[in-house]
């Protein structure tokens, strides 16, 4: 009896797969802070003070690092690590591309320093927070940089009121950061997520937070951002066959161009109707990009199979650089030319194929399963993103504040089961539930582990002691 009564006490743990144990530890605890921390010090990357601050950049690999020390701890203390996947495989296969690439770079050592924050970020994300969404739920993982990015764009609207400072000369919007595509970029990455909740659960917070980061959006002019978008937010209607509401966005997104392309008492129709911010300005040239992929394709052809070195795009205008026209001659704005450029079209295939891979079987899900499953707001932040590796480059820089989050989509992306298989197949007998052995016709391992809030509303188990199996003066051990 003193034996059950003791289990009893017990919290109840998140199930979890073959040879793997819930976070546990104290110092876990604190890892919405981290998350928070390691969210705003990327965002703060971005402002015009701290951009090429050393010292602060160091920071942000510190802050990687951690990540990777808590993983190390956890395997230390004989806590089970989760089992490789496909996904972990390829990833691994690009990174020793990656480093290796320092035999053949043109600059070595800064090849060797972006191939290490790479893999700091992947073991980051696809190790240390993805057993932590396992532990403690994806919600608990996604607030805090959901968080990190509105007290920055709360911030960014707050200094409207000082034009001189977060606008720049030809009207745009660029708030508290450096420029106004990065603005726009991270409204592109976190649009989706805020869109979905602002959907399931339309409180005033919600649909404010959503019309913020519409309004820094909108304001910041960013075209990119925009189509990345309105794009996401088509696919999320879609998918939940919501017409009107695809309709709403495009009337929302033609009302948007108005307003940023007609000065109020003008007449829109007539040849002299006066612009606020030309959405047109430069659209002939790319604003420069075209000039830049111009000039950056012959040199991406001179080591077309393997590049030249990861993380060497920002030295593909040293020599002629100064005399681009429109260009600033930093980058290629293109996340594909760059990793043709750096990694050449092996490390480019190996790197974006199966990115595309998964956004087709979103596309073929659309199609053919018409009930969304809990991973539609990550399958609308990959189509978002790789539309804005089109006119960015950023998706392989562990350091800037776009990846993070990206990345950790695309880990919940894979992690999560089948869109529509949960909501679209019955009930599991509970007994099956408990050993969890898979429905007839069910592939094995789809339903290895489920998730924890089904496990506290059941139960009424603290979500802390639920997602980390430790409750206080608790050893942690289980029989």
């Amino acid at each position: 009896m003193n034996g059950g009564a003791a289990a009893m006490r017990r919290p109840v743990q998140a199930r979890r797969g073959p040879g793997q144990a819930p976070m546990r530890g104290r110092g876990v605890a604190y890892m919405p802070a981290l998350i928070f921390v390691t969210s705003l010090v990327l965002i703060l990357g971005h402002t015009a003070p701290l951009q090429y601050s050393g010292t602060f950049g160091a920071v942000r690999w510190v802050l990687l690092a951690i990540y990777c020390v808590l993983l190390v701890t956890r395997a230390a203390v004989r806590h089970g690590l989760r089992k490789a996947r496909a996904a972990d495989a390829v990833i691994a296969l690009f990174l020793a591309l990656a480093v290796s690439s320092t035999l053949y770079s043109i600059a070595p050592s800064l090849t060797w320093q972006r191939g290490a924050s790479a893999i700091l970020l992947y073991v980051a994300v696809f190790w240390t927070l993805w057993d932590y969404a396992d532990a403690a739920g994806e919600a608990a993982l996604l607030r805090p940089i959901v968080t990190a990015a509105v007290v920055m764009l709360l911030a960014s609207v707050a200094l409207i009121a000082l034009p001189g400072i977060s606008f720049q000369r030809d009207g745009r919007f660029r708030g508290a950061l450096s420029n106004p595509n990065a603005l726009g970029l991270i409204t592109a990455i976190l649009f989706p997520l805020v869109l979905t909740t602002a959907l399931r659960h339309r409180r005033a917070v919600t649909v404010g937070v959503l019309g913020t980061f519409g309004l820094c959006l909108l304001l910041s002019g960013s075209r990119t951002g925009a189509v990345a978008c309105v794009a996401s937010s088509l696919y999320i209607l879609l998918r939940q066959r919501s017409w009107k509401g695809a309709l709403m966005v495009v009337w929302i997104a033609t009302l948007g161009y108005l307003f940023l392309s007609i000065e109020p008492g003008s007449n829109p129709f007539s040849d002299h109707a006066v612009s606020r911010l030309d959405p047109t300005a430069g659209l002939g040239t790319g604003s420069g990009r075209l000039e830049a992929w111009s000039v950056g394709w012959p040199r991406i052809l001179e080591s077309a199979a393997l590049g030249h070195g990861f993380g060497t795009e920002d030295l593909i205008f040293a020599a002629e650089g100064g005399h681009l026209k429109e260009s600033l001659g930093l980058h290629l704005h293109n996340s594909y030319l760059g990793m043709m450029y750096q990694l050449g079209f092996v490390g480019t295939l190996l790197f974006f194929l199966p990115l595309i891979w998964l956004a087709g079987q979103q596309m073929w899900w659309m199609v053919t399963r018409p009930v969304p499953g809990a991973t539609l707001p990550y399958e609308a932040v990959l189509i978002s993103g790789l539309i804005c590796c089109l006119f960015e480059s950023w998706i392989y820089a562990a350091g800037n504040a776009f990846a993070f989050p990206f990345w950790i989509c695309v880990m919940l992306r894979i992690r999560g089961a089948s869109p529509g298989s949960a909501a679209a197949a019955p009930a599991r007998p509970a007994r099956q539930a408990a050993r969890g052995q898979p429905r007839p016709g069910e592939r094995p391992g789809r339903w290895a582990a489920r998730p924890p809030e089904l496990l506290l509303r059941a139960t009424g188990t603290p979500p802390e002691q639920a997602a980390y199996g430790a409750a206080p003066g608790d050893d942690g051990e289980r029989g």
